[in-house]
């Protein structure tokens, strides 16, 4: 029994530490890590299964992390799971820490050295997304007969993200944002106002998706999975309703008749251009149909059956007050106190000091 590591041709070490023991007359080699502490460790906690009778043959998977990945993602493709690209990068950066080791001899020691090994190359909230694209990865290895043991990230804990502060415009900033947008991006960021609908979800709608004698939408690929209808109103069945039909997607490049498959460039330029936060993403436009809904009176329930939530909690994370709804509660409040202090009819909402006075979204 040892520990060791590989040689190339000129007698240079490199890969991972090995570790060689004897299990019923059976020789077993494992890769356990880059560091010689963690074999070392890995070792005797083998000899000590091995003393005991703990350790189980019929457990040795045999799956080794990089070939597992090409797999993983298949599925993730197989499936049309919209994270597969994103999990192809942090699967870039798992495989040269984990690379030769089996699946079911990763521990939590290991990922927390992964942790270690990442920190100052990128921030928390990257390794946050990583580390979650290995315990998914766990997860499906399981569930494809590929790994039978316990889940090892679900031991790990993640960095702490601060809160983002949650940015929702009012009429006039909506007004200026849909004025500088581009031609093909304006009618895409009404649909978001008006439906609380993801970017993927527009991109993708066919003319067939959407019923104008009876004022619907209809979603079939949701981020829940289920299919859900989404009401039209007037304004938007109308801007709808003039666009050009030359596809079968709403939404499309007129040199290839086939949908939009990005807008990152447009809508970077229109958020500059409208002057607002550089962290405020096309998805915020999906937070503001959603806080604007609960604001004019829409119970929460109805919010989150357009918004297509599977829970009411879903929806509450979704939804933000704004300072001007704070300041109403505490008026509320103060009014008890003080007869002066009228509560709601003396606080402006939103966007009521601008010179626009508009409805949520208007034709330009």
């Amino acid at each position: 029994m040892g520990v060791y590591r590989k040689k190339d041709k000129n007698g240079n070490y490199y890969g991972p530490w090995y570790i060689d023991y004897y299990v019923d007359g059976i020789r077993k080699r494992e890769a356990v890590g880059h560091l010689k502490s963690e074999a070392v460790a890995a070792l005797k906690s083998r000899e000590a299964d091995i003393r005991n009778g703990k350790f189980d043959l019929s457990n040795f998977k045999k799956t080794r992390f990089e070939d597992f990945s090409k797999k993983y993602l298949d599925y993730k493709k197989a499936n049309k799971r919209r994270s597969w690209q994103r999990d192809e990068i942090s699967l870039e950066h798992l495989k040269e820490h984990f690379r030769g080791i089996l699946l079911s001899k990763i521990t939590v020691a290991q990922i927390e050295a992964y942790k270690k090994a990442r920190q100052g190359k990128v921030k928390g909230p990257t390794i946050n997304r990583e580390l979650a694209c290995l315990r998914n990865l766990f997860t499906i290895a399981k569930k494809l007969g590929d790994f039978n043991g316990k889940n090892p990230v679900m031991e790990v804990d993640f960095f702490k993200e601060p809160k983002r502060e949650e940015y929702i415009l009012n009429k006039a900033e909506i007004d200026r944002l849909i004025e500088v947008a581009a031609n093909h991006l304006k009618p895409i960021i009404i649909l978001a106002l008006n439906t609380g609908l993801r970017r993927s979800e527009i991109l993708s709608l066919k003319w067939a998706d959407v019923d104008f004698e009876k004022n619907e939408i209809f979603i079939k690929k949701t981020k829940s999975g289920k299919p859900h209808k989404i009401p039209m109103n007037p304004f938007l069945k109308d801007l709808l309703f003039g666009l050009e039909h030359d596809s079968e997607y709403i939404f499309y490049n007129p040199k290839t008749k086939t949908w939009i498959r990005d807008i990152k460039t447009a809508w970077k330029t229109a958020r500059k251009d409208a002057r607002l936060p550089d962290s405020f993403r096309f998805h915020d436009l999906r937070h503001c149909a959603g806080t604007y809904m609960i604001q004019g009176g829409i119970d929460i329930i109805t919010a989150k059956e357009i918004l297509g939530h599977a829970s009411v909690r879903t929806t509450e994370r979704y939804l933000h007050t704004t300072s001007e709804n704070k300041k109403k509660a505490a008026n509320v409040l103060g009014a008890i106190f003080d007869p002066k202090l009228k509560s709601i009819d003396t606080i402006r909402t939103p966007g009521e000091d601008q010179e626009a006075e508009t409805p949520l979204v208007s034709k330009h």
